[in-house]
């Protein structure tokens, strides 16, 4: 077998075990495939790279050669590369449902392969989206000094309130990104309070990085969040929450559930690491 990366010239090639995720690609990431003996794309992985760390976004294995070692030579093979450039950690972080056979396989595999799970402090609910849209505004109308704005807007001096935020559910670089067009920041003054990303996601809407430090910032950008999915919803039909931290799964249980809303599914959020250099 052969580790080689993903590019414009071959990705065609890679498009059986990778479909449409190389159209998705952002800053920073990196596109790594397997080829067999037989000269077969055989599996695929994406990649992200932050400091000291690679991070597993995307791991894929073609149906009939699943369980023959390929996932394990893809890891492994990026664990070299990773250990010429310095990186000390490979992790990953996703999502598990109770009683989720998917999710206990993946465990399985992270464990054999040398990784170090555990729970984090995140969650991802699942609501109907006609359902959420539906409800009036949660935010009081009266005048206050929040400011909401978009990546694209924030002064030098915002950008470094954002770039301070130090949470590891929190992807810094996918909030100053472009797919954040569609989130926005809450200040106070010059005070970064809350924060956000919306984005088409699965079969649906995901509302993403969602945190505040009180429950007047988390009202008033979740009203922000549920207008943005409006007008960018398209045909979705589910409503995907990812939230980091207590608070903030507090407020947003309180808000939908004193609303009638119950979600459909709600999944932890894990985290796994592998160490490969000190």
């Amino acid at each position: 077998m052969k580790l080689t990366w993903i590019d414009d010239d071959n990705v065609k090639f890679f498009k059986n075990v990778i479909g449409d995720r190389y159209l998705k690609k952002k800053e920073g990431e990196i596109f790594a495939g397997v080829i067999d003996d037989a000269g077969t794309a055989v599996g695929a992985g994406v990649f992200r790279s932050q400091p000291e760390t690679l991070s597993i976004e995307f791991l894929a294995v073609t149906d009939e050669r699943r369980r023959q070692g390929i996932g394990s030579f893809l890891l492994d093979g990026m664990t070299d590369a990773a250990r010429k450039l310095d990186f000390k950690y490979i992790d990953a972080v996703f999502y598990a449902a109770p009683k989720d056979e998917g999710a206990d396989i993946l465990k399985i595999f992270l464990i054999a392969n040398g990784f170090r799970i555990e729970l984090i402090d995140a969650k991802r609910t699942v609501y109907e989206l006609d359902k959420v849209l539906a409800l009036p505004g949660f935010s009081e109308k009266k005048e206050n000094t929040y400011v909401i704005k978009p990546a694209s807007e924030l002064t030098e001096k915002e950008r470094e309130a954002v770039l301070a935020l130090e949470n590891r559910g929190i992807d810094v670089s996918e909030l100053l990104s472009f797919g954040n067009r569609y989130g926005g920041f809450l200040f106070d003054g010059e005070t970064l309070k809350a924060a956000l990303y919306v984005e088409r996601f699965s079969e649906g809407v995901r509302i993403g990085t969602l945190f505040g430090d009180g429950e007047a910032q988390f009202v008033k950008l979740f009203d922000f969040a549920k207008e943005t999915v409006k007008k960018n919803a398209g045909a979705a039909k589910e409503l995907y929450i990812d939230t980091v931290g207590e608070k903030t799964f507090s407020y947003m249980e309180k808000l939908l559930e004193k609303a009638g809303i119950t979600p459909k599914e709600q999944f932890q959020a894990c985290g796994a690491q592998r160490v490969i250099g000190i």
